[in-house]
C-alpha cells in the first residue's frame, strides 16, 4: 500500500502540471494573444490620430467630457484661444439638432467659424459620427481648417468683380469716345 501511495503521490503532481500546461496553451495563450492584438491596434490607432494631418476629437455622448483631442487639432486652435472643449461643446449642440431631424445613425458634415469676431477667423469642415469607444457612446470628429481656402474663393470674387468692373468702365469710354 505504500508503493501505491507513492506512486499516487508522485502521479498527482505530475497530472496537475499536464493539465496545467494543457489550460496554459488552449485557454491562457489564446487570450494573452487576442488582448495583446486589442493593445496593437490601440497603439496603432493613437499613432494614426496623432499623425493625422486634420483634426481628430472624441467626446463622449453621456458627460460631453473630451475623451481625446489629437495635436493637430490643439494646435490648431492655439491662436483662437485654443479651446478645445468649447469647440466641443459647439459641435455637440451641431449633432444633437442633427439627431433631433433624424439624421440619427448617419454622418454629420457642416462647418464652423471659431473667433468669427476676430482679425482672422478660423474656418472649419467638421465631419461627425457616433460611435462606440471603451464602452460608451462617443461622437467622433474630424475638423479641417478651409480658412485659406475661403480666403481664396473671396480674393476670387473680388478679382472678377474687379474685372466686370474694369470691363463696364471700358465699355462706357468706348461708348463716349465714339
Amino acid at each position: 500500500q505504500a508503493a501505491v501511495l507513492a506512486a499516487a503521490t508522485i502521479a498527482t503532481p505530475a497530472v496537475m502540471w499536464l493539465l496545467l500546461v494543457r489550460f496554459h496553451r488552449r485557454v491562457l495563450a489564446p487570450v494573452y494573444a487576442r488582448s495583446a492584438r486589442v493593445f496593437d491596434s490601440e497603439s496603432l490607432c493613437r499613432s494614426v490620430i496623432a499623425m493625422a494631418p486634420v483634426g481628430i476629437g472624441l467626446v463622449s455622448l453621456s458627460d460631453r467630457r473630451v475623451m481625446l483631442a489629437s495635436d493637430a487639432l490643439v494646435q490648431m486652435l492655439l491662436p483662437h484661444g485654443g479651446d478645445h472643449h468649447a469647440l466641443s461643446a459647439r459641435v455637440l449642440e451641431r449633432y444633437d439638432a442633427f439627431v433631433a431631424d433624424g439624421g440619427r445613425g448617419r454622418t454629420l458634415v457642416t462647418e464652423l467659424a471659431v473667433d468669427a469676431h476676430g482679425d482672422a477667423p478660423l474656418h472649419l469642415e467638421i465631419i461627425a459620427h457616433a460611435a462606440r469607444y471603451q464602452g460608451e457612446d462617443v461622437l467622433i470628429a474630424v475638423f479641417t481648417d478651409t480658412t485659406a481656402q475661403r480666403r481664396l474663393v473671396q480674393q476670387l470674387e473680388e478679382a472678377v468683380r474687379a474685372a466686370d468692373s474694369a470691363n463696364a468702365a471700358k465699355s462706357s469710354f468706348l461708348a463716349a469716345t465714339s
